[in-house]
């Protein structure tokens, strides 16, 4: 397999579309017109096994993983 990370660097995600790329695997979400500092500390958050979400994307994240 693969085994690598994926950090996907997007013009804009709806939130299910987040949530798509999200359950498919991605490691993280970024804005392209994010500095050069975001981009290296996304790509460095996951290299190291973490994961990278921008806040806009959190409460539709959040509300997915709540009981319903």
């Amino acid at each position: 397999g693969f085994g690598g990370r994926v950090l996907i660097v997007t013009a804009g995600l709806s939130a299910p579309e987040a949530l798509n790329v999200l359950r498919a695997g991605a490691a993280g979400i970024l804005h392209k017109h994010e500095g050069s500092e975001t981009l290296c500390e996304a790509v460095r958050r996951v290299a190291a096994g973490q994961a990278y979400l921008e806040q806009q994307y959190l409460p539709s994240v959040l509300k997915t993983l709540q009981p319903s």
